[in-house]
């Protein structure tokens, strides 16, 4: 049936079949059923009523391997259901002008709901093949070649850049310099000035410098470190070198030693230690390596001067005019 005929009935469906006697339509009828077809129709309507009679006839005039539309209406008008014959006729024409104007594709036209459903479902059963396929060959293209897919921490757990940042690249060039000669650079400041979020910024606009991991934990307390440092349990399990590290010991002293075990093992990484206070910098040199090697840094914020004992931290002094100035 052609796809506009097929649309005008399905838009006539509802009432076709609420007002339509299908043993009288039959009667009248000029279609060329298919064998079976109409004692088919007169047993549901025998059976269930004419209701479900009316909606048997539709569903099999919609399935007929011809284009029955014209001889379907000409057996409305025979019974007679004048009303529908308009409503359907009119169906036509407003379809054939939406057609005509090209607010409608006609190549859309014509489909049930469960038939574009059933092609929805299949288009995605397709897709998922597809993906599952190039994963397990991108997956397989990394074995065979002795690499491994990296994933950045910064995605997952780093915390959320401000949208109102703007600019201040000079600030980040300082902080450049200041850990390319130190490997350890303090952003010293009152609290509310802004250090945090300059911290944040600074780890999203260098993240391509540290194919390592960008790498976040919170110093105003030992419990905010242990709350921070166990986001990436998981991480460093998955990469650590050697041998996987499946214990289920995700205590924090336990991730503490293997986040060490990886960022010795690693390099090109930044480490941003958020409120370090007095009381937390030693558990700060437990995350640490032994040495901190030209590709290792750590960036700190604190209200007050600190140090570590294995490194001179240079500070950087973040007052108020200019935190004003990072952010609108």
């Amino acid at each position: 049936m052609d796809p506009l005929h097929r649309q005008a009935i399905l838009d006539c469906y509802d009432d076709i079949a609420r007002d339509m006697d299908p043993l009288l339509a039959l009667r009248y009828s000029t279609v060329y059923w298919r064998d079976g077809d109409p004692g088919n129709i007169r047993a549901k309507t025998n059976s269930e009523g004419p209701f479900t009679g009316a909606t048997a006839l539709l569903d099999k005039l919609l399935d007929l391997p011809y284009d029955g539309f014209d001889d379907f209406v000409q057996s409305l008008q025979e019974v007679p259901y004048d009303h529908l014959v308009q409503q359907l006729l009119e169906t036509r024409a407003r379809l054939q002008t939406a057609v005509e104007k090209g607010t409608i594709d006609r190549r859309g036209l014509g489909r049930r709901k469960q038939e574009v459903k059933g092609i929805t479902i299949n288009k995605i059963f397709a897709v998922g093949i597809f993906l599952t396929r190039l994963t397990v060959c991108i997956w397989l293209f990394a074995v065979q070649n002795g690499t491994r897919i990296h994933e950045t921490p910064l995605l997952t757990v780093f915390p959320r850049r401000l949208k109102t940042f703007v600019g201040r690249e000079g600030f980040f060039n300082n902080f450049d310099a200041c850990l390319e000669q130190n490997r350890t650079c303090l952003i010293k400041g009152l609290g509310g000035v802004g250090k945090t979020s300059l911290a944040v910024e600074y780890g999203h606009r260098r993240v391509e410098r540290y194919p390592g991991g960008v790498f976040w934990v919170r110093l105003a307390s030992k419990g905010d470190l242990c709350a921070s440092i166990s986001q990436y349990g998981m991480y460093v399990s998955s990469h650590e070198k050697g041998s996987m590290y499946c214990s289920d010991d995700l205590s924090c002293e336990s991730v503490k030693t293997h986040f060490r075990k990886h960022l010795t093992n690693s390099e090109h990484w930044i480490l941003v230690a958020d409120e370090a206070v007095r009381e937390t910098m030693k558990d700060l040199e437990s995350l640490l390596p032994h040495t901190l090697t030209s590709a290792m840094h750590v960036l700190l914020t604190s209200n007050e001067y600190q140090r570590l004992d294995m490194e001179r931290i240079a500070v950087d002094t973040f007052q108020e005019a200019t935190a004003s100035d990072a952010t609108v």
